[in-house]
């Protein structure tokens, strides 16, 4: 699979996950640390997302850091 896929799926599990818990863009963006519209790009792949963004989202979320790796 090729990288640009790669971080597609991964956009896709982040943008899951945040609606999973219930929460907007605005919330999430706000308690890691970046702009709703940072988030927004990292959710439509548009952006590479920092491994910090990852860790903090994790913890924020509730989940383990490598379920927006590899999902289920």
């Amino acid at each position: 699979m090729a990288l640009n896929e790669q971080i597609k799926q991964m956009a896709m599990r982040l943008k899951s996950l945040r609606e999973d818990v219930d929460m907007s863009v605005a919330e999430l963006a706000d308690r890691c640390g970046v702009s709703a519209d940072e988030l927004t790009r990292y959710e439509s792949g548009e952006s590479d997302i920092p491994m910090n963004f990852v860790c903090n989202a994790a913890i924020v979320m509730g989940v383990e850091p490598l379920e927006l790796f590899a999902g289920d």
